[in-house]
């Protein structure tokens, strides 16, 4: 058998070799090697040529190139300016040396397309990707930063920092991993740090799917470099000193070949030097069998079993999955700590013996937490205050509500209780004593039984009129399946390394989690308390809460139609988020400004901020959450079909098993989902189909929450205008009749409902009541083009009762409307000219 053959060199190390960049030892392997490698010596012809990079004052489609960032054996990346988001970005374009074969514009696009299906903050975010002439080029994110071995080569620094930063690049390899792709040239030059010290991978272009075979390359394959990384053989391709054995065997990639690079990177980071060395394939294969020596490495022996399994010469013999190694790589440093708190208390025997029985105990609060709000005693009194007695005249719609919310509490309590019970026992008793992720999964746990507390002790004392705002809360109280993830409770409440700050900003989420509660009830204490709030953060100093707090007055603003206050609250609720790396904040108060902006009708900016935003967003409810809101602007500007694209999207997050899992944990997001589609379809002109989804969420919500809610309210409207728009009268009529019967009853304004039941009279020839429901529109809507629609409306029910001069004022207060919200030349100005043209016609009323 023959042995295996030498690998190519990095395409990096000719580029440098071609550019004289190497020192004279690295220049003689390199002449050594390409002496006997046709391949590399074909590659190397072409890089040697003159290197001209492109004229920084170039294009590349729409971005404006200003600077060159750097140049690889592929492709220069620049910084570019995106005018149409006002954002600077890095476009990556093949180099202008080498000539733009089939083979290499594939190799860019399909880097391009690997970094798309990734989304997450360890690995560089791509934008877009295109074709101009005979250029291709990447968008991505400009990270402002340096290799990791740059990096790592500024200071010394202690075993814990180093593993600390490489957790980092893990967590992106495996974000990789679960998008089905796989790296393949993981090393410390592929992974940027920048200035505020988050780590992220790049250079993906030699990416494979995790699925895929690799078939040996065709005999007439072309034989150059670049050709050859495209083919099945790429699995040679890479850096020799961090690829595992089945790259120099050819064999296929898998997640643990990432795992082998990263163990490699990170053993070399912590020793000093790699734990293989040879100069060829089979030297190098030889010293991989033979297993790493890594008895001088940093920190506990724990750490250096953990890294030679993962440079296990056998694939299955390495970790499972890159999050299994990263869970190691935590236990080790987690050991270590334990460790050092042992040494300390080991001075008294005795007292190190107690100790250890009161850190093995859960905290306090473990102890039978819901008694104090769900208690036999409260959840007797919480049913008494939702039965109706005898005398009650409560209605049928909020009688069985009331119902609902009983069945939903007892449901919410059981959930509750079932994640104290799985994260108490790995708790220590003192929680500031333990680890960042669980102190944030406390802090979530917290929160949440916070929440529901003070929610529970209201509806024990409320009033019959302040029950209908409370029912509608129950239903969106936050579940507790997020803090069973200490990824995702940390992210959503990150915690300050100093316990005892940790412990004053815990005291003040606690605190949030309750104003929270009373804002989504209407209570109009919340302002008061939120103020407060943001008083007291701001004194604190930990800046990711005053993010939280600022983005919830932010929406205390936007319910209040106080849209200038609430731009500058979410405005700098957002930068703040963004400057301190807390995406779920960030993400939320970007989301309040599209909001606001979409209430206000400045459609241009709020599509702006949904393009720039989108990297934020991460778990299957933000994307759904941001794709359902895009749409939403895209159907206001009548850009269908790229609603129908984000519809499309939020529909396929929703069948992943993290959008399953979303969805079960926030009921209302599957009625979303369908209120939205049909919204989309009721502007298609798709009234049956429109209808279908409508019934969908409406059947939905009121098995979620009863027919005495808001949210079964809106879509009984929706479905009654989508009825009324396909000749369904009756139906449409007895829709809208429900619908302002159940809002009376929870004293709920419904301009929409009016407005539906104006039309239905119209069309019924009751232009009198027409009129008269249009002026209930009126006094409860919010104006803006809601009020340049109903102008319309009430224009033709005066043209049909023959008054024609209030008739066209009615008709030039439309296009007025809709001219100053969305300007002269949009669709919907011109349809109501159109309109308008048609009502000039004289019409008398008929005796």
């Amino acid at each position: 058998m023959d042995s295996p053959r030498s690998p190519c060199l990095d395409e990096a190390v000719l580029l440098d070799f071609a550019g004289g960049g190497l020192d004279s030892a690295a220049r003689a392997d390199v002449e050594r090697h390409i002496d006997g490698c046709r391949e590399c010596f074909e590659v190397l012809a072409a890089l040697s040529a003159v290197a001209d990079v492109r004229d920084p004052t170039g294009a590349a489609g729409r971005y404006t190139i200003e600077r060159v960032r750097g140049t690889g054996a592929m492709g220069t990346v620049y910084e570019a300016h995106d005018p149409v988001l006002d954002r600077t970005v890095a476009v990556k374009v093949l180099r202008a040396d080498l000539q733009p074969t089939e083979q290499r514009r594939l190799r860019l696009l399909r880097e391009a397309q690997s970094l798309a299906r990734i989304d997450h903050p360890n690995v560089v975010a791509v934008y877009d990707a295109g074709e101009a002439g005979a250029d291709v080029y990447i968008a991505m994110e400009l990270i402002d930063g340096e290799p990791l071995d740059e990096h790592l080569r500024r200071r010394p620094r202690g075993w814990r920092e180093v593993v600390d930063l490489f957790a980092q690049a893990g967590a992106g390899l495996a974000a990789a991993h679960e998008a089905g792709l796989v790296h393949r040239d993981f090393k410390p030059s592929n992974v940027l740090v920048d200035a505020r010290g988050r780590v992220v991978v790049t250079d993906f272009g030699l990416a494979a799917s995790l699925d895929a075979s690799d078939d040996p390359p065709p005999a007439d394959a072309p034989h150059s470099l670049l050709a050859h990384t495209l083919s099945a053989t790429a699995a040679r391709l890479g850096t020799p000193a961090y690829m595992a054995p089945e790259q120099f065997e050819a064999r296929r990639a898998t997640a643990q070949t990432d795992q082998f690079a990263f163990c490699v990177a990170l053993v070399e980071a912590l020793g000093g030097q790699r734990p293989f060395a040879g100069t060829s394939a089979e030297m190098w294969t030889r010293a991989q069998a033979r297993g790493p020596d890594l008895t001088r490495l940093p920190g506990p022996a724990r750490l250096a079993r953990v890294l030679a399994r993962g440079l296990a010469f056998a694939p299955a013999d390495r970790h499972p999955s890159m999050r299994a190694l990263l869970g190691e790589l935590r236990r080790c440093q987690a050991l270590r700590r334990r460790r050092a708190i042992a040494a300390l208390a080991s001075v008294a025997t005795c007292a190190a013996a107690a100790g250890f029985w009161v850190a093995a105990q859960p905290p306090a609060g473990c102890v039978d937490p819901l008694a104090d709000s769900w208690g036999p005693e409260q959840r007797a009194r919480v049913e008494a205050r939702l039965t109706d007695p005898p005398a009650d005249d409560t209605g049928a719609h909020l009688r069985s509500s009331k119902q609902r919310a009983l069945a939903t509490l007892d449901a919410h309590a059981t959930a509750l209780a079932g994640a104290y019970a799985e994260i108490c026992p790995d708790l220590p008793r003192t929680i500031e004593r333990g680890t960042l992720e669980q102190r944030g999964q406390w802090t979530c746990l917290q929160s949440r039984r916070a929440a529901f507390a003070a929610l529970t002790e209201r509806l024990r004392e409320a009033t019959p009129a302040a029950l209908p705002s409370l029912l509608a809360v129950v239903g969106d109280l936050e579940s507790a399946s997020d803090c069973l993830s200490p990824r995702l409770a940390l992210r959503d409440a990150p915690q300050p390394e100093d316990p005892e700050l940790g412990a004053r900003v815990q005291a003040i989420r606690l605190e949030l989690a309750m104003a929270r509660l009373k804002i989504e009830a209407d209570d109009p204490a919340a302002r008061d308390e939120l103020a407060a709030l943001l008083r007291a953060s701001e004194a604190l100093g930990y800046p990711p809460l005053h993010a939280e707090v600022l983005a919830r007055l932010g929406y205390i603003d936007l319910f209040a139609f106080a849209y200038d206050p609430a731009s500058q609250r979410f405005g700098e609720a957002y930068a703040l988020a963004v400057r301190e790396d807390h995406e779920p904040a960030a993400a939320f108060a970007a989301r309040g400004m599209i909001q606001t902006l979409l209430q206000n009708s400045r459609l241009d900016e709020a599509r702006g901020w949904a393009e720039a935003v989108a990297p934020l967003h991460r778990t299957a409810s933000e994307r759904i959450e941001l794709s359902l809101a895009r749409a939403y602007i895209a159907r206001l500007d009548l850009e269908l079909d790229e609603a129908q694209r984000h519809i499309d999207a939020a529909f396929a997050v929703r069948a992943t098993d993290e959008g399953t899992a979303a969805a079960a944990a926030r009921g209302k997001l599957d009625a979303l989902l369908h209120m939205n589609y049909g919204d989309l379809l009721v502007t298609r002109d798709d009234y049956p189909g429109a209808r279908r989804h409508y019934e969908q969420a409406l059947q939905l919500q009121r098995d979620r929450l009863g027919s005495g809610h808001a949210g079964v309210v809106d879509l009984l409207v929706a479905l009654c205008q989508a009825e009324r728009l396909s000749g369904e009268f009756a139906l449409a009529r007895r829709h809208v009749d429900e619908a302002l019967a159940a809002a009376a009853e929870l004293g709920i304004k419904v301009p929409d409902g009016w407005v539906n039941l104006g039309e239905l009279q119209a069309a019924a020839g009751e232009f009198e009541g027409a009129l008269a429901s249009f002026r209930r529109a009126r006094e409860t809507g919010p104006g803006g083009m809601f009020a340049a629609s109903l102008s319309l409306s009430e224009a033709v029910a005066l043209y049909w009762l023959g008054r024609r001069e209030e008739s066209l004022r009615a008709c030039e207060a439309a296009v007025a409307g809709f001219a100053a919200e969305l300007g002269p030349d949009h669709g919907r100005t011109q349809e109501a000219r159109e309109t308008c043209r048609e009502l000039e016609e004289p019409h008398v009323a008929e005796p």
